[in-house]
């Protein structure tokens, strides 16, 4: 079905400001809390997530490693939008989109900088691109003009995916945001709707996401149970079984 996406829209101030900055601080998460407003269900997840990262810093390049926690510190702090595609953390991965993101080094202590040159990743986990605030709104002026933007965007978000995308863009923007990606953060249960695995707060994940989750994963069980159940398949595969058991009983005639 495609690698999972989050999409979080955060700015290059609260990377230090929400984040960095507070990895050793254990009671920033309340200031955090009360600056932003949140619950306390909010408010313990926040704690848990600058915890993860500060246990992270050491053991693992950046993208794998504690820089991965920053978008679940944004996914406490307001909505995220979770997108399925074809390819792995796309607009980190392809080059057209540079001009739009921000350099993770640039955003980074040099003492922090283990694996962030590279930022090369062994797993579907991990995090991606940052489109900047002036990035994101320059994509979607690109986009309405560029034909071929539009294509390359296409590509990567295709179909209804591609309205999630600028959904996700069009709050960034009006917030004046930027956007995270990152990989396999929250992974829906095609089975079960309303379940999924994740680290995140399932309820702050924009439900038009998961909707068109479902509902291609509803197309493409009963797409697969209508071949699966085909009379016309059912009769052929009759017949051959209805073959095999008359080869075998002659074959045993012969004997």
């Amino acid at each position: 079905m495609g690698y999972h996406l989050t999409y979080h829209p955060l700015s290059p101030a609260e990377f230090r400001s929400v984040f960095l900055d507070h990895l050793d601080d254990k009671s920033a998460y309340l200031r955090i809390s009360e600056q932003f407003g949140l619950d306390e269900d909010c408010k313990s997840r926040l704690q848990g997530y600058l915890i993860i990262g500060k246990s992270l810093r050491a053991e693992r390049p950046f993208p794998e490693g504690y820089g991965y926690a920053f978008p679940m510190v944004g996914s406490a702090l307001r909505k995220y939008w979770y997108i399925r595609s074809g390819r792995h953390l796309p607009l980190l991965r392809d080059q057209f989109f540079d001009r739009y993101a921000i350099d993770w080094e640039s955003l980074i202590p040099e003492s922090e900088r283990l694996g962030i040159c590279t930022l090369k990743l062994r797993s579907p986990a991990g995090l991606g691109a940052f489109l900047s605030p002036e990035g994101v709104r320059q994509l979607r002026l690109d986009c309405a003009r560029d034909s071929l933007v539009r294509q390359r965007m296409g590509q990567i978000f295709p179909g209804e995916w591609l309205t999630i995308f600028w959904a996700a863009a069009d709050y960034a923007i009006e917030q004046g945001l930027g956007l995270v990606e990152a990989g396999d953060l929250y992974r829906p249960d095609r089975w079960h709707p309303t379940a999924a695995s994740t680290i995140l707060p399932a309820e702050h994940c924009d439900p038009d996401s998961i909707g068109l989750y479902n509902r291609e994963c509803r197309a493409a069980i009963e797409a697969w149970a209508a071949r699966r159940f085909d009379p016309k398949r059912q009769r052929a595969r009759r017949k051959v079984l209805d073959r095999i058991k008359l080869s075998r009983a002659d074959a045993r005639n012969l004997s």
